[in-house]
């Protein structure tokens, strides 16, 4: 049994849940909040990797993604050989194609979570507007860029962290 951690990067605050690089739609000026900074989640799932632990970040919106692709940028720079599969981004909501493309450069599994749409999208479509809410997971993407792990896996200390892959991997 494999031991993990998992951690945010995304802020709730009154159903808001995503750090954006632009605005809601529902409230002009607000972009929301990150919980953690990145160097401070590279230092603190630096531990973890540390100690043999595996972290999963859920980060939800685009700045989101970014911080905790930074975090975990870090966290690799700092310990080269780190496995494959010990630091997995979850969800990804609003991932960039460059955000997709440095998640694959650096090999990080990305977990989607489609069941979480259907109860989430009103709220979605009011608070981020309607093409954001469309655009918040991209699986055929994620799919054809190989980084995207099965859709059921919510936590680090699943066993399955291999990503898929166009070979099937």
């Amino acid at each position: 049994m494999a031991a993990g951690v998992g951690a945010e990067v995304r802020h709730r605050r009154r159903g808001e849940n995503a750090a954006l690089d632009q605005p809601y739609a529902n409230q002009p000026g607000y972009q929301g909040e990150l919980q953690w900074e990145p160097a401070e989640l590279a230092d603190a799932a630096g531990q973890a990797v540390r100690h043999g632990w595996k972290v999963g970040v859920h980060a939800w919106g685009d700045r989101a993604v970014r911080a905790a692709l930074d975090a975990f940028e870090a966290i690799l720079a700092d310990q080269p050989g780190t496995p494959p599969g010990t630091l997995v981004l979850e969800h990804a909501g609003l991932a960039r194609p460059d955000q997709r493309a440095r998640a694959v450069r650096l090999g990080i599994p990305v977990t989607i979570q489609y069941p979480l749409l259907s109860g989430l999208s009103p709220a979605l479509v009011e608070y981020w507007g309607q093409e954001r809410t469309a655009d918040i997971f991209p699986l055929r993407e994620w799919l054809d860029e190989g980084r995207c792990c099965p859709p059921d896996r919510t936590t680090p200390n699943q066993e399955n962290t291999t990503p898929c892959s166009r070979s099937g991997g």
